[in-house]
């Protein structure tokens, strides 16, 4: 949820552990411990709303702070290990009252990444995934950090693009080893919600009482649409989890101001959502926000529903019933705290962040919950469901290497691979590998077609089994093709505004409106490719929606080889290489698009994209003495491979300097299908430099001892005015005697 104000950050320090309880102490029998990495500290003890840099503040001893909007932890020096170790940590939204003693450290995190649908706080996504594993009784070591004199290493200016902190704290956790695993133990896990998620430590909470790791992915300030356009795919899917939170839904209402549509907005995000968590092969479980103070917010636009409470009611509501419909989990906190008045009781700090209490209170339910049915959201049923590794994607004709946590009881492993040639629910499939063996790992054959592999894995033991799948993405290019006709495919679901070469979905939710584009309609296959059913051309104004699994495929008229988008027409077969929409709408850095396998985006001409040349008439006015078939070939939009340089005499030329008469052609499968003469002006004898010879061949023209013709007459005609004349003769020798 948002803030409300930017809170002034009074000197008293805030700090219980994970919200409840008193100070905790870590088991110090059977512990194993791991290096998680480097946190970067940006100040000493100021505590203020820092709006151009994240702040990660060192505390030093005397030092305490009151401040509810950021993550604080305190350490204690331990001579005997030559470590801080970490006594107590409390995360945001949660108040509790300690000082810094004096032979330890403080740190306050204000995590806070969110500009828009940017990721511009590089400084707060660096330290969160490192300070979201931090637990009580892990070691801190201290890296140009001077606690005595109050002094970190630093560069650049505070609050600028120039700041550079040097100041580390390396950060090993320490785990009691002997803590029995549960069935969530072995589990990928991850929240995703918005503040009450990043800023709560439920989910810290819920790792410790389940000896498991869940990973905070909330976001403050956002909604459950915008996670799942713009965050999704690094946030969640890049994690390859079993198990998938989903805490979205007062952000959502309060932006849909009581609008039917806004619910059904949001119940069509929420199957999104699951959907892209089965493509990976995760148990979705829905958790329902708490209720807020209605009052801050309420208004005359949620009068149909009986003020907002009402409009609560029905929109945080339709996560329970897409639930149902889904047949998947749902943690009803929202139902919890109407039935228990938690609002009235105090259990919120501002309109609706939980208090201590009220974090304390949504913990134990989760829990129980989670606890209540374990078996069926961890999958197990007899023997445990493997924890499969694999790649997220790989390329055609490279092998696939899967492997798997040995499970207890298991006698043998079978494994299954099977083909989806596209997008996997609408496209044909078929079972490419399969056997049985007793080892934790197998390697799936490369394949040469297809899109996704689904790669099975199941454990098998005296009388139960238990399988797990994980999704790989083929042919994930890590370039370009040089052997075929194509276009580079820059994003998905963006912006019409922006010159680029797009996707667009039925899941934006809206129209396509533009001028400056080439537009295709495509219906997919059964083979994974796409059929034009719709053809809008560039420059002609259109408004289209895209409905069901169709594709609306968009070329700006500014980007680069656009001509060949115009090439396109109905009927025509596009395959997008590199975009994978059961994957949570993924796009390869290099993913491209095919027309008719590659082999007809064709330009018709030569463009330029150098304003000081002119093209016409057969003629290529303007070319720089000494200029290389490379670089000549550079001042055109077209690609390379389709254009051919010729001397004079007709030979083809792929080094060396360029001269007039030369000639650059278009050419396609062979066939020259536009030719423009190089014109050099004052390079009349054709060899790509000025010279004596030049002016000696412009004066026997003029005394009619010499014919000058065509592209060469033209470089004679050095001042443009149409004509050679005894003035392009003088300017001629006078460029070249002051050169």
């Amino acid at each position: 949820m948002k803030k409300l104000t930017a809170l002034l950050l009074a000197l008293t320090m805030v700090v219980s552990p994970l919200c409840i309880g008193s100070k905790a102490t870590k088991a110090s029998a059977a512990t194993v411990e791991t290096y998680i990495g480097d946190l970067k500290v940006s100040k000493v003890n100021n505590i203020w709303n820092e709006p151009t840099i994240n702040t990660m503040i060192l505390l030093t001893p005397g030092q305490s702070i009151n401040a509810l909007y950021y993550t604080r932890l305190i350490a204690v020096y331990n001579s005997t290990l030559g470590c801080y170790v970490v006594t107590e940590k409390v995360a945001t939204h949660c108040s509790s009252t300690s000082t810094v003693p004096s032979n330890g450290i403080g740190l306050a995190f204000n995590y806070a990444p969110i500009s828009g649908n940017s990721y511009s706080n590089s400084f707060a996504l660096e330290n969160w995934p490192i300070w979201n594993k931090i637990r009580v009784g892990d070691k801190l070591k201290l890296s140009g950090i001077d606690v005595t004199n109050k002094t970190i290493s630093t560069s650049g200016t505070w609050a600028s693009s120039s700041f550079v902190s040097n100041a580390k704290i390396s950060v090993t956790t320490v785990r009691d080893s002997s803590t029995p695993k549960t069935a969530y133990s072995d589990k990928v896990i991850v929240a995703m919600g918005d503040s009450v998620t990043s800023g709560g430590a439920w989910t810290e909470a819920i790792s410790d009482r389940f000896n498991a790791n869940v990973i905070n992915s909330g976001f403050g300030g956002d909604t459950s649409t915008n996670f799942y356009n713009y965050r999704y795919q690094k946030h969640v899917a890049a994690y390859n989890p079993d198990i998938v939170f989903v805490e979205f839904g007062v952000n959502d209402a309060l932006t849909y101001k009581g609008t039917a549509a806004g619910i059904e907005t949001y119940k069509t995000t929420l199957r999104n959502i699951y959907k892209s968590n089965t493509a990976l092969g995760a148990t979705t479980v829905f958790i329902t926000p708490n209720n807020i103070r209605v009052a801050d917010y309420d208004g005359p636009s949620y009068s149909a529903y009986g003020g907002l409470q009402g409009y609560l009611d029905a929109f945080l509501g339709s996560m329970v019933s897409v639930a149902k419909e889904l047949g998947c989990h749902c943690i009803d906190i929202y139902t919890l705290w109407k039935t228990n008045k938690y609002v009235e009781a105090g259990y919120i700090i501002d309109f609706g962040h939980p208090s201590t209490q009220g974090y304390a209170a949504n913990i134990k339910y989760i829990g129980d919950y989670l606890e209540t049915n374990m078996a069926d959201i961890a999958g197990v049923t007899g023997v445990s469901a493997p924890s499969v590794t694999a790649p997220a994607g790989v390329d055609y004709g490279s092998a696939v290497s899967v492997s798997w946590g040995a499970v207890a009881d298991a006698a043998s492993y079978k494994y299954e691979a099977t083909l989806h040639m596209g997008e996997k629910d609408i496209t044909d499939n078929s079972v490419v590998y399969s056997g049985t063996t007793t080892a934790t790992s197998v390697m799936i054959p490369a394949q040469t077609k297809g899109k996704y592999l689904d790669i099975k894995i199941t454990a098998v033991g005296a009388d139960s089994s238990n399988s797990s799948v994980k999704t790989v993405m083929l042919g994930y290019p890590t370039a370009y093709p040089t052997d075929i006709k194509y276009l580079a495919l820059a994003e998905i679901n963006g912006s019409a505004m922006n010159s680029t070469s797009m996707v667009w979905t039925a899941s934006k939710g809206s129209t396509f409106s533009s001028l400056y584009w080439a537009v295709a309609v495509c219906s997919p296959n059964k083979d994974g490719t796409y059929t034009v059913k719709e053809k809008h051309e560039h420059g002609q104004a259109k408004s289209v929606t895209v409905t069901g699994n169709d594709l609306l495929y968009a070329v700006h008229g500014s980007f680069a080889n656009a001509s060949y988008a115009n090439e396109i027409k109905v009927g025509d077969t596009i395959e997008f290489c590199g975009l994978y929409l059961s994957m949570a709408n993924t796009i390869s850095p290099k993913a491209y698009v095919k027309l008719n396998g590659g082999e007809l985006l064709y330009p018709t001409d030569l463009t330029l994209n150098d304003p000081t040349l002119k093209l016409g008439n057969g003629m290529l006015d303007g070319v720089k003495k000494n200029t290389s078939v490379d670089d000549l070939k550079a001042v055109f939009n077209e690609d390379k491979a389709f254009i051919t340089v010729k001397d004079a005499k007709g030979n083809v030329v792929t080094s060396n300097v360029v001269g007039t008469g030369f000639t650059v052609n278009l050419t396609v499968n062979g066939t020259e299908l536009k030719s423009y003469q190089v014109v050099i002006r004052g390079d009349v004898t054709g060899d790509g430099s000025i010279s004596a010879t030049d002016y000696i061949a412009v004066k026997s023209a003029l005394s009619n001892t010499f014919k000058l013709e065509g592209a060469y007459e033209m470089a004679a005609d050095t001042d443009g005015d149409g004509s050679v004349s005894s003035t392009d003769y003088i300017t001629l020798r006078f460029a070249i005697a002051t050169a």
